[in-house]
């Protein structure tokens, strides 16, 4: 299953790349309801960074701490049988910070502490220091999480119940 952001779009109109707000909401929304569904006896996982924050191609802006709770939600499957295959992401600080939040998930260890974003330390520049926020998800990307999970509906049942 694939969730299409378009990140192009978002930019033009002046609002954000998909980051861990976004990509948690489209989590709990479609992916997550879809695998309970399909009740794997084992999950792998393609483990490529290229949604982290500053990697130069996916133009998206997840976290260590997003890849962290993807992670910790993906080991609610399959009794915790989960293996994470690293295949990607161009941009090796971000690639190797995201596979180390995410091997601190597999170990049961605590989340790493949350570092600002690039975009809340360019705010901060110019409007003073301020302690970063949960994010809310953009509702450019909202509205393409309804509605990705309404045409999945048709094929999957666990879709078709209320979304939150």
């Amino acid at each position: 299953v694939n969730v299409p952001w378009d990140v192009e779009t978002a930019l033009a109109r002046g609002d954000q790349a998909p980051g861990d707000a976004e990509t948690l909401f489209a989590f709990d929304q479609i992916l997550l309801p879809i695998a309970r569904e399909f009740a794997p006896d084992l999950v792998l996982i393609s483990a490529g960074f290229d949604a982290a924050e500053r990697d130069p191609l996916g133009g998206c802006r997840l976290t260590p701490q997003g890849f962290y709770s993807i992670t910790h939600k993906l080991m609610g499957l399959a009794d915790g049988r989960l293996v994470l295959a690293l295949e990607g992401g161009y941009n090796l600080n971000s690639s190797s910070a995201c596979m180390a939040a995410c091997t601190r998930a597999l170990l049961g260890d605590s989340k790493p502490p949350r570092q600002p974003t690039a975009a809340e330390q360019r705010r901060a520049m110019f409007e003073g220091p301020g302690g970063p926020s949960e994010e809310q998800p953009t509702i450019i990307h909202v509205e393409k999480i309804q509605a990705i999970r309404k045409y999945l509906s048709k094929f999957w049942s666990s879709l078709r119940r209320t979304a939150v």
